[in-house]
């Protein structure tokens, strides 16, 4: 692999199931991954003050925060 990404998953439903890459996409990519999940904005929040991402993806409206509160918080 040419790159490695690090992505934070913030989901408050363990129903919606495991985001993947499919892997003829994933051997296009030249990339790994290390995906982290939080379940609540507070969870994210901290995870995001202690580590270093790539990406983050997170729901609307978590069981704490709304997306907006959360992007806010970051500031």
């Amino acid at each position: 692999a040419i790159y490695h990404y690090s992505v934070l998953l913030i989901k408050d439903s363990p129903e919606e199931g495991h985001y993947t890459v499919a892997p003829s996409v994933k051997d296009r990519l030249f990339a790994t991954y290390d995906i982290f999940e939080g379940k609540s904005g507070s969870e994210g929040l901290s995870y995001l003050t202690s580590s270093s991402l790539d990406l983050t993806l997170l729901d609307y409206q978590l069981p704490d925060i709304d997306v907006l509160e959360f992007l806010y918080q970051l500031d």
